[in-house]
C-alpha cells in the first residue's frame, strides 16, 4: 500500500546524501525483494534509487558483492521472461549500463551471465521496436567495454555471433524518413544520443584492442565491418556535437530529432492508453517521469553527453 512512498523516500535519500549510512544500505535488499516479489509494474520507479545507489556510490556498491547480485537477479527476471514488456526491457537494459559502466572490473563475473541474458533475449524473443534493440545491443557493448574477450566467447558459445554483429551493423545504418523544421530529413533510427554511440563505440573498439589469436574466426573475418561502423560511429558524434554548438537550431542530415519518440510506444498493444507509470509519482525529482507519457520521458534526456553521473563523461 506505501511501496510508492517507500520509493519515493528512498529515491530522495540516494540522490542528496553525501555518504550512505549502514541504515540506507540495509534498504536495498527489501526493495529488489519488492521487485522480484510483485512489484513488477514499478521497475520504472524502482531504478531510480537503483542507480542511485551503483553511481553515486560505486566504490562501495561493488564491495559487497551482495548487491550486484540483487540488480542481476533483476535482469535475469526480466531478460529471461517471456511476458516482459518493452519498457521493461530497456528499463533492465539500462539497470545493466548502470552497473556494467560504474563497475568495470568489480563486475567481471557478471559478464558471462548478462551477456548470455542479452543474447537468449535476441534469440527467443527478437526485438520489434528500435529502442529495444539499441539497448539490448548497448549492454552487449557495455560488456565488451568491461571484458572483451569473455564476452566474445560467451557469444560465440551460444553460437551467435552472427546475429549480434549483424543486428548492430544493422541496426548502426537504419534510417528512416522524419519530418523536421527544416523540412524532410534522414535521421538516425538507432543510438540517438552522443552516449549511445559513445557506448558502441567503445564495446568495438575493446574488440580491436583484444589480441588478434583470441578472436573467434567469425569475428576476426569481420574486422573490417567493425572498423566501418567505428568511422560511422565517430563521424555520427561529431555530426550531435555540432548541432548541439548550433544551440540545435540546425538538424544535421542523418542525425535523430529530439522530438522523435524513443519507444514507438513501449507499451503492450492492449495498453497503449494506459503507461505504466503511476500518476504524479516523483513529480519533484529532476529524474522523475513527471510527464504522463512514457515517450516523453524516455525523449526528455536526449542530450546526454554532459550528464554528471555518467562514466562516460570523462571518455572522449
Amino acid at each position: 500500500e506505501y511501496v510508492e512512498d517507500f520509493i519515493e523516500i528512498l529515491t530522495y535519500l540516494t540522490s542528496y546524501t553525501p555518504q550512505p549510512s549502514d541504515g540506507l544500505w540495509s534498504l536495498l535488499p527489501p526493495l529488489v525483494q519488492i521487485y522480484l516479489d510483485w512489484a513488477d509494474e514499478y521497475l520504472c520507479n524502482i531504478n531510480l534509487p537503483l542507480e542511485n545507489f551503483i553511481s553515486r556510490f560505486p566504490q562501495a556498491f561493488m564491495a559487497d558483492e551482495k548487491r550486484p547480485e540483487l540488480i542481476f537477479r533483476i535482469l535475469s527476471k526480466v531478460l529471461d521472461s517471456r511476458s516482459a514488456s518493452d519498457q521493461d526491457v530497456v528499463e533492465a537494459n539500462k539497470l545493466a549500463h548502470c552497473l556494467l559502466l560504474h563497475g568495470m572490473s568489480a563486475v567481471d563475473k557478471f559478464v558471462p551471465g548478462i551477456v548470455s541474458l542479452v543474447i537468449r533475449r535476441m534469440q527467443h524473443f527478437p526485438p520489434k521496436r528500435d529502442i529495444v534493440r539499441s539497448e539490448l545491443i548497448m549492454t552487449s557493448a557495455a560488456c565488451l567495454f568491461v571484458n572483451s574477450r569473455v564476452s566474445l566467447m560467451t557469444v560465440q558459445a551460444h553460437n551467435a555471433t552472427a546475429l549480434l554483429f549483424q543486428t548492430w551493423f544493422t541496426a548502426l545504418i537504419a534510417i528512416e524518413q522524419k519530418e523536421t523544421k527544416q523540412g524532410w530529413q534522414s535521421v538516425r533510427t538507432h543510438f540517438k544520443t552522443i552516449n549511445d554511440k559513445k557506448l558502441c563505440s567503445l564495446g568495438l573498439t575493446a574488440i580491436l584492442r583484444t589480441p588478434f589469436e583470441h578472436l573467434s574466426p567469425p569475428v576476426q573475418e569481420g574486422i573490417g565491418h567493425i572498423l566501418a561502423a567505428l568511422v560511422t560511429l565517430l563521424f555520427d558524434i561529431d555530426m550531435l556535437r555540432r548541432q548541439k554548438s548550433l544551440g540545435g537550431s540546425q538538424q544535421p542530415r542523418n542525425q535523430t530529432q529530439t522530438a522523435e519518440s524513443r519507444f514507438q510506444p513501449v507499451l503492450d498493444d492492449d495498453e497503449l492508453d494506459k503507461p505504466s507509470i503511476p500518476e504524479g509519482l516523483f513529480a519533484s525529482l529532476n529524474k522523475s517521469t513527471a510527464s504522463s507519457d512514457y515517450d516523453d520521458y524516455y525523449d526528455s534526456d536526449s542530450d546526454d553527453e554532459d550528464k554528471e553521473d555518467s562514466p562516460l563523461v570523462q571518455i572522449d
